[in-house]
């Protein structure tokens, strides 16, 4: 909000700072994400992205606000900034799997939030073993099951995860990539390289 109300200070038009006190006022904020879409403002959009979903209280309405906010986790101008965006995501997805707990690219989704940014990684383990419990087959939990072997040094179990999807999809370049990871890992570069 002390962001926001910096930004709002500085809009130079003062036609354009009026409506937006008047949209914030009226809680607009379909017409204030656009405004500040146009004012090249990607925080206050995330912000509003936001409020505009705990308004609507649709699931994907915050599935569309947790993406946007975990697009810009990764050009997050500060850690505060980072923090900021990190828990407005993993809330609207929280609020999107509450809302519809048999969507499983949102529960994908929900663990990728936990596990990235939201301090609880086995949750997010936890959530995709579930998944994959009930379809072995789901090709993005293993992927980031098997990516989350290799950050945790668990290469055996990622090789596992990875080899299952190459069996699946033979031309997975991303298992293929992680699986190179994992075999170099293991200290195995020649089987890193011939992958």
């Amino acid at each position: 909000e002390e962001y926001i109300a910096g930004v709002n200070t500085k809009i130079a038009d003062s036609t354009i700072r009026e409506k937006v006190a008047k949209l914030i006022q009226a809680q607009s904020y379909k017409e204030l994400l656009q405004v500040y879409q146009k004012l090249d403002k990607p925080l206050a959009v995330a912000y509003y992205s936001v409020k505009l979903a705990e308004k609507e209280n649709k699931a994907p309405t915050y599935i569309s606000a947790g993406d946007f906010n975990t697009m810009l986790i990764q050009t997050a101008p500060d850690e505060k900034a980072k923090n900021f965006l990190s828990e407005n995501a993993l809330l609207c997805y929280q609020k999107a799997v509450a809302l519809d707990s048999t969507n499983t690219d949102n529960r994908i989704r929900l663990a990728d939030a936990y596990m990235e940014g939201g301090g609880a990684p086995m949750q997010g383990v936890s959530i995709l073993l579930d998944i994959v419990s009930k379809d072995s087959t789901n090709v993005n939990a293993l992927l980031m099951l098997g990516r989350f072997g290799i950050m945790s040094g668990q290469y055996d179990k990622a090789i596992g995860r990875l080899e299952k999807i190459l069996y699946l999809h033979p031309q997975n370049s991303e298992a293929m990539l992680l699986m190179a990871e994992a075999y170099n890992g293991q200290g195995n570069k020649a089987k890193a390289i011939e992958t």
